[in-house]
């Protein structure tokens, strides 16, 4: 079996063309280098210089998913504070429960319990959002446009928890400033008989 012999001027442990400063053998590289034609080694010159922080003082490790924070108790924070809900009242409109709602709001964390409630949150937030700042960013001017009912009886909180957030916030626009004038209009393109034509 070959064995490689480094050189000795000036470099050594400290120096970068010793193995052991990359955690490999000078036998397991020797090997390399003889079973494979493609590996070859850098001249074995000294600089002086550290090659581990001449070479790799530009890296960064990003942290990992652990310590990556979630946005979710932000987000969840920012919804019972525009609409004044509580925990209780949030976890009913996700369909979960409030200990879930305390639970993300505390520290994100999703289990398989939390994951529908966790995924229906952003776009619950988005929706807030700009109903909050449609109401002039009164929350008891929102909270109270959010059960005002319908004409056909649904009030927009019915309609979060069904999912159905298109209808909610144009119901909840309807109450905070009344319907569209093109909304009564409509069905009405019938003329309507001239009151002063004298009937016959």
């Amino acid at each position: 079996m070959s064995s490689t012999t480094w050189p000795s001027q000036g470099l050594g442990k400290s120096g970068y063309s010793d193995p052991d400063s990359f955690g490999i053998s000078a036998e397991v590289l020797g090997n390399a280098t003889n079973s494979n034609p493609w590996v070859r080694l850098a001249p074995q010159q000294s600089t002086g210089r550290n090659f581990l922080s001449d070479f790799t003082r530009w890296v960064e490790i990003p942290e990992s998913a652990d310590e990556v924070a979630s946005p979710l108790p932000q987000m969840i924070r920012e919804i019972r504070s525009w609409t004044g809900w509580s925990q209780r009242y949030l976890g009913e409109v996700l369909g979960t429960s409030h200990t879930t709602v305390r639970k993300l709001e505390t520290d994100g964390t999703v289990s398989a319990k939390s994951r529908p409630a966790a995924t229906r949150v952003p776009a619950l937030h988005n929706l807030m959002r700009r109903l909050y700042q449609a109401a002039g960013a009164n929350p008891n001017r929102l909270s109270v446009a959010l059960e005002i009912r319908g004409n056909d009886g649904q009030t927009a909180i019915a309609l979060l928890v069904s999912e159905n957030f298109p209808r909610a916030y144009s119901r909840t626009l309807e109450a905070l400033h009344g319907p569209r004038e093109d909304m009564l209009t409509s069905g009405r393109n019938t003329p309507l008989p001239d009151a002063t034509v004298e009937m016959i």
